[in-house]
């Protein structure tokens, strides 16, 4: 009994995975470390926070761009807004 999956004259290696498949990841989180600080950075612009800006930074590492924003449009219609966004940003996981 044979198997089907036969690879002739290919041998992939763990170097093979580590040089090709870690590289994009290593761009990919940089692309994503420099998103994470433009958004912190606009975040205190709108909140006038700088002091909130490490939670900032997790919000937008942890969150997605969408829950971010769709939680500073709520969060404006309130008395404290920067208040209120930490929170709806604690609820949804941070």
């Amino acid at each position: 009994m044979g198997s089907n999956n036969v690879i002739v004259g290919s041998v992939v290696t763990k170097d093979f995975f580590r040089n090709n498949i870690d590289n994009d990841n290593d761009g990919n989180k940089y692309q994503k470390a420099k998103n994470v600080d433009a958004t912190a950075d606009r975040l205190v612009e709108i909140f006038k926070s700088p002091h909130s800006r490490p939670f900032y930074c997790k919000a937008a590492w942890v969150l997605s761009e969408a829950t971010i924003w769709n939680n500073v449009e709520l969060a404006s219609k309130g008395k404290n807004p920067a208040g209120l966004f930490n929170y709806l940003c604690k609820k949804a996981g941070v």
